[in-house]
């Protein structure tokens, strides 16, 4: 049966790893379970609780500290006492993870307010996924840590908002901000990439052949957001395929998607409705583009999100 201590009086936040190689080179390789927290409260000195993997290993450290030499750690002397079983905070049960979305990366929000209900859902559409970073002691750049990488794959955010009256001040510091009282309904998902990366990543079935600009585009519209993932099934690559559709207009209906300004939530009738349009006028309207200067193309990029 283990113990847990605390240490104080770090001069500054020491990181889990640091902790135990401290208290290990004092006690021996092995007497320390868990570095169940680190941190610091405002205007005093950092502290540390250490799990141990027996008593005897806590009350030596305890014993070390309270002697004459104390430890000595980078400048500063830590005193230890033991925590009670009640006050222990579990490093698992707490973890502490901050998701940051730059104002770049959101291009729509969207405040539900369903008829009925008491709670009110903020969903904020993005162009890319948040970036994650973990409280090890100060905040490190980490990468998704949920089952499926379902950050990574989510082109949205959903904030459930405790009460009616909580009405967010984001709206009057982003333009494309907008209220409903249609209906909204969660449903858990599953993930819809094709691989374990980082990077959620599409593919067409065996029995369709993509030439490479459908596919990269395709993959593009999924990471930015135009597209919902799980909604990129068979029947929709059939409806890209060229065997089927001219691959002009494939591009040119793919490409409109950037234009609408909203997450396509049913691509198959958007893609029946503008062939329909195609085929009634033969002809493809102009997309808005940027005028480039001579000697300067358009490149193919994809970025490697961590996320």
């Amino acid at each position: 049966m283990g113990k847990t201590v605390k240490l104080f009086g770090f001069v500054s936040v020491q990181s889990p790893a640091t902790v135990k190689k401290f208290v290990e080179g004092h006690n021996g390789e092995g007497t320390v379970c868990d570095v169940v927290e680190v941190g610091k409260f405002e205007g005093a000195r950092a502290h540390a609780i250490v799990e141990f993997a027996t008593i005897e290993a806590a009350e030596h450290i305890k014993s070390l500290a309270a002697a004459a030499d104390g430890l000595w750690f980078k400048k500063s002397y830590p005193k230890a006492w033991d925590m009670e079983p009640n006050s222990r905070i579990s490093h698992s049960q707490h973890k502490i993870d901050n998701l940051e979305v730059s104002y770049e990366s959101i291009w729509k929000i969207k405040l539900g307010c369903p008829r009925g209900q008491t709670a009110k859902f903020l969903i904020i559409q993005l162009y890319g996924a948040p970036r994650i970073y973990e409280n090890d002691g100060q905040w490190i750049r980490e990468v998704d840590f949920t089952p499926s990488s379902s950050i990574g794959q989510s082109t949205a955010l959903c904030l459930r908002l405790p009460g009616r009256d909580v009405v967010p001040k984001i709206r009057k510091d982003f333009f494309y901000y907008e209220e409903g009282e249609e209906e909204f309904i969660l449903e858990r998902g599953s993930s819809f990439s094709c691989n374990s990366y980082l990077v959620p990543n599409i593919d067409p079935p065996q029995d369709i052949v993509l030439p490479f600009k459908i596919l990269f585009k395709i993959n593009l519209l999924v990471h930015h957001g135009c597209l919902p993932g799980p909604l990129v099934d068979d029947l929709f690559f059939r409806f890209v395929a060229p065997s089927r559709f001219n691959t002009v207009e494939i591009e040119y209906v793919l490409e409109k998607v950037f234009h609408l300004r909203e997450c396509c939530y049913d691509p198959i009738n958007w893609l029946t409705e503008q062939y329909i349009k195609y085929y009634k006028s033969r002809t493809l309207p102009e997309l808005p583009q940027i005028a480039l200067e001579y000697g300067l193309v358009y490149v193919a990029k994809d970025s490697d999100n961590p996320n």
